[in-house]
């Protein structure tokens, strides 16, 4: 199981919405939803190789930031879990 299968378990077994259990949890009820929606992903998952990975920004010679890249349509590696 997942994390978002157990918090379906969770909300089906509380009678909680997605909403109330977002207010309780202390995190914004929309971001929930996208979590909700995700295949397990988090935000910070999904920050690790922009940060520590082969996606890192670097600067150019004109010390500004390169352009981001598209995003693509093909799942990324946290949602392929």
């Amino acid at each position: 199981m997942n994390m978002q299968q157990d918090i379906r378990k969770m909300l089906a077994e509380t009678g909680l919405t997605q909403t109330e259990f977002a207010k309780i949890a202390g995190v914004h009820p929309v971001a929930f939803s996208k979590f909700m929606n995700r295949e397990g992903c988090s935000i910070a998952e999904r920050l690790v190789p922009f940060v520590y990975g082969d996606k890192r920004p670097n600067r150019n010679a004109s010390g500004a930031h390169d352009q981001p890249q598209q995003r693509s349509n093909s799942p990324s590696e946290c949602q392929r879990q």
